[in-house]
């Protein structure tokens, strides 16, 4: 095996970083658009904001306070749950034929 050429590096790391930043995006951007269709899902993530760090905006959150904002915790899952950054969800194939709850599946199905 070889070293990877020095040459070569930056265009690998910044393929990796490119990786990271779209998906991030991704997930902000329906951040946003949730919001915008349960304003009142937005408005309690601001209030436990507020009652922990302040209203004043001089406090930015941090880990120490992760255990005390459990409903913006459970909002950045549920961000990632309701719209995640990859697809998740990869088919079933059925190599023989079968009945499931009632419903005949053939084989060689992909669902």
């Amino acid at each position: 095996m070889t070293a990877l050429c020095l040459f070569k590096q930056p265009p690998v790391a910044g393929s990796a970083f490119e990786a990271g930043t779209d998906t991030t995006a991704g997930v902000v951007q329906w951040f946003f658009v949730a919001m915008m269709l349960f304003p009142e899902t937005a408005i309690k993530a601001q209030s436990e904001l507020d009652f922990v760090l302040g209203s004043d905006g001089t406090i930015l959150p941090d880990f120490c306070h992760i255990n005390d904002l459990p409903y913006c915790v459970a909002l950045v899952k549920e961000m990632f749950r309701f719209f995640p950054p990859a697809p998740g969800g990869f088919p079933h194939y059925s190599d023989h034929d079968d009945v499931y709850a009632g419903v005949k599946v053939c084989s060689d199905y992909i669902c």
